[in-house]
């Protein structure tokens, strides 16, 4: 009888267990009034995957190349394998401009699986064997899609703060694979260089002019990776971190092109980087907002320390921080990156991609120079203090 009810407890608790480990599916509450603007805000994002395996590739008379395998197993084959098998449709990556103009478009140009294949170097192939006799014959090669090549993805996006439960929010309008690989280069063509190119585009519910909330039921999301961490910059990029595309193959015209590969992109066009700091800043002093330190879920900041952090008083200094500090104190030359701590579920119906934000976390970035010459030494970048949603 002993054995018996242990053996039960033991079940019961391992049910009870699983149960609480299990994610839940939050999705978005009614939204009020985005704190950030009034009308939305739209900006773009460029996601990297981590690196699974470096790999060499020797180089005639120079350095050897280094080619990356990107682990990105769980959030591809997500997207990847509807598209291959025809279930779902997505559009040329071809698309100049801001959000804006895109959400005003009634249409985009469909691609089909062998144009996917294509931008992949993958699909059927012919090669042909000579025979002894000399007669040639055909042998038929099929190249498979190396989905380690993908590198990223490249997120157009809207964010909200909502002014009633300051939750914040995040809809992604459409999203690019990114595809990384090794092709001759255009200089010297007995070398080979790395490249970057977006693949196709996925927009999964087609603009409309006249305002349309998204639908999001829990029954047709599935998880596609959780406990999701990772940093976005809050300043635009340089040129290397941009997408390379062939003139011609697009069509796009020169400026854009030059655009892309020469110079700054404005992913921060139509986002107000200051007063997103500043609406988090003021929700937190306010009390509507939960604080916490870096790394400590359960130590809550109190008001007093976030006022001496935001001043940057040290904590062995012997000097009493005011009680309050304004907007135009906040500090926000520092803070110049974002950690986002998330869960991403995925629609396989249209590849919607819903981004549930859990944590934010606020990095100070700090160069130091030298005392004697002015010299630019280093730059730290250190986490501040992070939010709770």
């Amino acid at each position: 009888m002993t054995k018996n009810l242990l053996l039960f407890s033991l079940i019961c608790m391992f049910l009870i267990n699983s149960v609480s480990a299990q994610q839940v599916f939050r999705k978005p509450g009614k939204k009020t009034r985005n704190q950030l603007t009034q009308d939305g805000t739209y900006l773009k994002t460029m996601f990297t995957f981590e690196t699974d395996i470096f790999d060499t590739v020797p180089q005639a008379g120079r350095e050897p190349d280094l080619v990356h395998t990107y682990k990105n197993e769980d959030i591809v084959q997500g997207i990847l394998q509807p598209v291959l098998e025809g279930m779902v449709s997505v559009y040329e990556a071809n698309y100049w401009g801001g959000i804006p103009q895109l959400l005003e478009k009634s249409s985009f140009d469909l691609m089909d699986t062998a144009q996917i294949l294509y931008q992949f170097n993958a699909g059927w192939d012919t090669s042909y064997i000579i025979e002894t006799d000399g007669s040639m014959q055909s042998l038929p090669v099929y190249r498979q899609v190396r989905f380690g090549e993908v590198s990223g993805l490249f997120f157009f996006e809207s964010w909200w703060l909502d002014a009633k439960d300051f939750r914040f929010y995040k809809d992604v309008i459409a999203y690019q694979p990114i595809r990384e690989y090794q092709a001759l280069s255009q200089d010297n063509p007995e070398s080979s260089e790395m490249l970057k190119r977006l693949v196709f585009m996925v927009v999964p519910e087609l603009p409309m002019k006249t305002a349309r909330k998204k639908k999001y039921r829990s029954k047709n999301f599935k998880a596609l990776r959780l406990n999701h961490t990772y940093e976005i910059k809050l300043y635009n990029r340089s040129y290397d971190q941009y997408i390379f595309r062939e003139e011609l193959q697009t069509g796009v015209r020169k400026k854009e092109f030059e655009e892309w590969q020469y110079h700054h992109f404005d992913f921060y066009k139509y986002f107000d980087r200051e007063n997103f700091l500043v609406q988090i800043i003021k929700g937190i002093l306010e009390g509507k907002l939960t604080v916490c330190h870096p790394g400590k879920d359960r130590n809550v900041m109190d008001r007093a320390e976030l006022i001496s952090l935001l001043h940057d008083i040290p904590k062995e200094a012997d000097y009493n921080p005011p009680k309050t500090i304004t907007p135009e104190q906040y500090p926000l030359d520092e803070l110049n990156s974002l950690v986002f701590h998330e869960d991403w579920y995925v629609n396989q119906d249209n590849l919607q991609i819903y981004k549930d934000v859990k944590q934010l976390t606020i990095n100070r970035h700090k160069r130091q120079y030298d005392n004697y010459t002015g010299e630019f030494i280093r730059e730290s970048v250190n986490p501040l203090f992070t939010v709770w949603f």
